[in-house]
């Protein structure tokens, strides 16, 4: 407990000015590591730090170690870029740019074929460590059936082997069946 009172210690002063935090300084920081602002793990400090700020938004020492003690490690982690993705600023600018030519692309694509209205397209990507990135159209439903084939074929070739698998499945062209991946014409 010590060791966590003294890392809140090291994080109220790495942020404090006159004695104070800036509670909204303080999570804007957290959530540019890429953690979202809905992170359960981080729910009750936040709920806690902003029922205990003040009128300028601040809160003091005392008031900081009560709501961040139990979340140090989290914290610390995020602040210090110790994540899967430690540039998450730079990481959401490339995936941006990637998903805009892409939807570009997908969008050329779509108009040449006849009777589609509106295109849905978006992105979401979540790592081990809980950031998160959502683009475009992530909010809605989607039927994972023709998402899930290429999900389905890896974990098949993995736990089977290529050989095996590919005794049973084939390439197919896509137009001439519902999926890519079915049997051929021998029945493999």
């Amino acid at each position: 407990m010590l060791c966590y009172f003294r890392a809140a210690d090291v994080l109220f002063d790495s942020f404090a000015s006159d004695g104070r935090i800036n509670v909204n300084q303080f999570f804007e920081a957290i959530w540019s590591s890429g953690l979202h602002r809905s992170d359960p793990r981080l729910r009750e400090c936040f709920f806690h730090l902003r029922k205990l700020q003040d009128a300028e938004g601040t809160v003091d020492r005392n008031a900081f170690h009560r709501c961040v003690t139990g979340f140090v490690s989290l914290i610390l982690k995020a602040l210090q870029g110790r994540f899967v993705i430690p540039d998450f600023s730079t990481f959401t600018e490339e995936t941006q740019k990637l998903f805009s030519r892409c939807r570009q692309l997908s969008s050329v694509q779509e108009k040449e074929k006849e009777g589609i209205d509106s295109i849905k397209w978006g992105v979401s990507v979540c790592t081990v460590d809980g950031q998160r990135l959502s683009l475009g159209d992530w909010a809605g439903s989607v039927v994972l059936g023709e998402v899930s084939w290429p999900l389905v074929y890896g974990v098949a070739v993995d736990l089977l082997g290529s050989d095996l698998v590919h005794r049973y499945v084939g390439v197919e062209e896509y137009s001439r069946y519902d999926s890519p991946f079915t049997l051929t014409k021998t029945g493999n």
